[in-house]
């Protein structure tokens, strides 16, 4: 919890509670949680902070099941949460389906979607195997058929995030996390797309960051 008091001696006020790397891959010498549930509970006994946890639209890699996903999602909400930040996801249908899930289970704080705006398709197929997440084969297509021109593939990326947004926008979500990978050029044009009509009621710390 050092770390944590660090941070709020910095001025942080938000912190997001992850299980992180496996107990198995770190040094014995390092504090450890076998589950965020713990560490969730564990800062909300010693810190007044803001928390948020995760979510996954197309299921945690370990996942045992969809049952055992949301009783576990239930369990961190109830332990004292204020947001789901969810894995980035690039279909709507999914994320539309994961928030009414939460719904029916009366897990009702609220949900950032992870938007990613993809500049490097080889990049982010190969997060995707890691992460179990799945790339549409039309949003494939379009940006191999583009393979070697970065300005174009910066500027598709842009468009199809920005879509996506503003679909999900449609459907009343207004909070958001954009998964920037340092590219800094990429989240303004999206930000400032949203900033100009004052759509988004809410972005993550992320999102306004460069």
């Amino acid at each position: 919890m050092e770390m944590t008091q660090d941070y709020l001696s910095l001025g942080v006020d938000s912190i997001v509670a992850l299980r992180g790397n496996t107990k198995q891959s770190v040094s014995n010498r390092e504090p450890y949680y076998d589950n965020s549930l713990d560490f969730i509970k564990a800062i909300n006994a010693s810190f007044d902070i803001r928390v948020s946890i995760s979510g996954y639209p197309e299921a945690h890699p370990e996942s045992r099941g969809v049952i055992a996903d949301f009783i576990h999602l239930k369990e961190k909400s109830d332990a004292g949460v204020d947001e789901i930040i969810t894995q980035w996801c690039f279909s709507n249908d999914l994320i539309l389906r994961y928030r009414d899930l939460c719904y029916a289970r009366d897990i009702k704080i609220p949900i950032s979607p992870g938007i990613l705006p993809i500049s490097d398709i080889k990049k982010v197929k190969y997060f995707a195997k890691l992460c179990g997440s799945t790339i549409p084969v039309e949003i494939e297509k379009a940006f191999l058929n583009i393979e070697g021109n970065d300005d174009a593939a910066e500027d598709l990326g842009v468009q199809f995030a920005i879509q996506q947004i503003d679909d999900l926008l449609n459907e009343g979500i207004d909070n958001f996390h954009l998964y920037t990978l340092n590219r800094g050029d990429m989240t303004r044009k999206i930000i400032e797309h949203f900033e100009a009509p004052n759509r988004i009621k809410t972005v993550s710390s992320e999102m306004k960051a460069s």
